[in-house]
Order: C-alpha cells, then sequence, then structure tokens
C-alpha cells in the first residue's frame, strides 16, 4: 500500500520562528527523507502561503526535501476521492501540535485488519437481526399476525408472509456473500 504522509513545516521541519525559517531540525527531515525513499510519498501541509510558503518550499529544497504536493490532496487520492477535500488525506500526520491519541492498531496492516474485524462483526450483527426475524416468521401463522403502522393494523396474508421470508433468506445470503469477500 502507498503510503502517504501531510508534514507541517514550522515546529516540525525547522524550529518555528514564524514569519521567519528556524533552525533544521534535522530528526524529523531525516525521518520524512527515510520513508521517502522507502516510497512514500510526500504532502507539505502548511498554513504558510503567498511569499512565506515559497520561502518554505526553498528551504525544502536547499535541505532535499521534495513533495509530492503541497497544501492539497495527491492526484491519484482527488481521483479516488472525485474532488480535492480542504481536509489532505494521509496515512500520517507529522506536526509538532498533533495529539497522539490511543490507537487499537499499530501499523497500516494492524489498521486494516481492526478494519475488516469491525466490518466483519457489523456483518454478523446484521445477520443475527435477519435470523431472528426469519426465525420467528418461520414460526408464525401467516394468516393470524399484523403489522402495526401508526394506530393502524394491517393482516398479513400468506403472500405477503412469503414474500417476507424471502427478503429475509436474501438478505442473509448476500449479507454471508459480503462477509466470505472480506474474509477472503
Amino acid at each position: 500500500m502507498l503510503k502517504i504522509i501531510a508534514v507541517d513545516f514550522d515546529g516540525t521541519l525547522c524550529v518555528d520562528a514564524y514569519p521567519g525559517i528556524g533552525e533544521p531540525i534535522w530528526k524529523s527531515i531525516n525521518a520524512l527523507l527515510a520513508e521517502q525513499r522507502k516510497g512514500a510519498k510526500l504532502i507539505l501541509w502548511t498554513c504558510r502561503g503567498g511569499d512565506k510558503l515559497q520561502c518554505a518550499l526553498d528551504w525544502c529544497s536547499a535541505h532535499d526535501i521534495c513533495f509530492d504536493a503541497i497544501n492539497e490532496n495527491l492526484p491519484d487520492m482527488i481521483e479516488e476521492f472525485g474532488s480535492d477535500s480542504r481536509k489532505v488525506y494521509a496515512h500520517e500526520y507529522w506536526d509538532d501540535k498533533a495529539v497522539r491519541l490511543p490507537c487499537p492498531y499499530k501499523s497500516l496492516e494492524d489498521k486494516s485488519e481492526y478494519v475488516k474485524k469491525r466490518e466483519m462483526l457489523e456483518i454478523v450483527y446484521h445477520m443475527d437481526i435477519a435470523a431472528s426475524q426469519l426465525a420467528y416468521l418461520y414460526r408464525k401463522q401467516p394468516d393470524i399476525y399484523t403489522i402495526a403502522k401508526g394506530s393502524e393494523r394491517a393482516n398479513l396474508g400468506p403472500k405477503a408472509h412469503q414474500v417476507l421470508i424471502e427478503s429475509y433468506e436474501k438478505m442473509i445470503l448476500d449479507l454471508n456473500t459480503k462477509l466470505s469477500n472480506i474474509m477472503y
């Protein structure tokens, strides 16, 4: 999977001296360049604009930092999402003002496994509901139960009863197919 890193400038790549430019933060610069050598795409994600942005870009160029995008999404992401949203899409956001929240996964691979498990649990939940409804319909006699809609009640005949059974059976099959696609 392509890794995208959105990186801030002031306080992340250089010591914050805005509107000037502070000393380089070599630990950040070296880590960023190492990620780029491994294939990561880089987005400069800064509040700087106009001449101040150009100064930052010149500074980055002088420190051998080349970006794939500046304050916007990568072209592939714009195409995938159908627009260039104001929020830059990235797998990692490097910013000196960021707050690290507790995370249920340790890497991108763990994240995809986590997301897959959540999707599977959601499908199983919906399958359980559909199966419960189906079991209820199997036990009921089609001519003796009613559906309440507001203050009105309507008796279901055998044909409507069968349609409900078939729709729940189809729902369970569709959910089962979706679950299989996620698992394999």
